[in-house]
């Protein structure tokens, strides 16, 4: 579903929207990350949500490696809660690693183009108690992950956080990183 939100394409139903602001509300990370920025209207939300119901002043950081200077001068101006990077998050890693490490729990939204080699990458960053939410699953023509790839992922001791909601609401996969095995 693609609609707009302040202004912005955003492709998350209402649904969603309501899944996602549960799970932070539950979680209340210290650390939202997000790779592939699009057009900034989700990054936007996030922000908004996170500084109005978690932490003032929390600070969403978003990855993108295309050239997107529109989206970096509209995050720029409307909030100050949102660090835009013009990068592939893989090469940040070491920084977004100490970062996560030091702001715990951490949420990461991963909506890249190629979501699995991302994924599975980012997946390996988190501790347990922290959250890999995958964009597009099941919606390979998206660029989405498969299920084969889910249980790549799941296999590095992680679980599936109410999956049954999130397939009712879209194609989100909602990983929780487990103390291997323990929940």
């Amino acid at each position: 579903m693609t609609d707009t939100l302040f202004g912005r394409q955003f492709e998350q139903s209402y649904d969603n929207l309501y899944a996602i602001d549960q799970l932070l509300l539950k979680v209340r990370p210290k650390s939202i990350i997000e790779v592939g920025t699009g057009e900034g209207g989700f990054a936007l939300y996030l922000a908004t949500f996170a500084t109005n119901n978690l932490e003032p002043g929390m600070l969403v950081v978003t990855f993108d490696p295309e050239d997107r200077n529109k989206t970096k001068a509209f995050l720029q101006e409307s909030s100050t809660h949102v660090d835009f990077i013009q990068a592939s998050v893989l090469e940040w890693s070491q920084t977004i690693q100490e970062f996560i490490e030091n702001n715990k729990p951490a949420i990461v939204f991963c909506d890249p183009t190629k979501k699995f080699p991302i994924a599975k990458e980012v997946a390996g960053w988190l501790s347990p108690g922290d959250y890999l939410l995958v964009h597009d699953f099941l919606h390979p023509e998206n660029g989405g992950m498969t299920e084969d790839e889910a249980k790549v992922i799941e296999a590095m001791e992680y679980e599936r956080y109410q999956q049954e909601k999130w397939a009712e609401r879209g194609s989100w996969l909602c990983l929780r990183k487990t103390n291997g095995g323990l929940s």
